[in-house]
Formats: C-alpha cells, structure tokens, sequence
C-alpha cells in the first residue's frame, strides 16, 4: 500500500502579501524578477504552496543573519 500523503495546502495573493506585509504588486514584481517562488495557476487563479513560501521566508531570515 502507499503512504498516505497530507494534501498540498495552497494560499492566495492577498493571504501570502498579509503574511509578508506587503502588496499583492510586490509580490507578482519579486516573482517576475525571480525573487519569490511563481505561483501555481489554477485555471485564472493563482496560488501559492504554503510549504514554498514558508520556506522561502526561511531562507530570508537565514540568508539576513550572515
């Protein structure tokens, strides 16, 4: 049998720009730049991977204390 998996929690613009503190603007201008993970599209929707960006805010805070 195969392991069960949790199912992949994903979030939307106004929820990942709340969590950060910034615009919805922000964060589509750091991912056409290359410095935020894209979203995943869902027909017109875009979301976001709370496990990428949680990571991605790891790294910021990790890459911030050298």
């Amino acid at each position: 049998m195969g392991e069960l998996r949790q199912p992949t929690q994903l979030e939307s613009v106004q929820s990942v720009a709340r969590r950060l503190g910034i615009s919805r603007s922000r964060i589509y201008a750091w991912v056409s730049q290359g410095r935020f993970p894209p979203p995943t599209k869902l027909g017109r929707s875009s979301r976001w991977m709370v496990d990428e960006v949680d990571a991605w805010i790891r790294r910021q805070i990790t890459d911030g204390q050298d």
